[in-house]
């Protein structure tokens, strides 16, 4: 299946460890992988010390969201 992010999308996602191309045709294997490794991130760069989300952790969110409706 093909994603279509957004730029602003896009440049969070090039600042994860994805060993795969996230522009192509994506299987559900490579959609799990992705599911986990933007949950990761959100955690560990997404959230402030005072447990709210920044900008990335919104961008992480709306990647998430669009692997949700898959």
């Amino acid at each position: 299946m093909k994603m279509n992010f957004t730029p602003q999308q896009c440049d969070v996602l090039k600042k994860m460890d994805i060993r795969f191309n996230v522009s192509g045709n994506l299987d559900e294997n490579q959609l799990l992988d992705l599911d986990t490794v933007v949950t990761d991130y959100l955690i560990e760069n997404g959230i402030e010390e005072d447990e709210t989300v920044n900008e990335e952790g919104k961008i992480c969110e709306s990647i998430l969201k669009m692997l949700a409706e898959v």
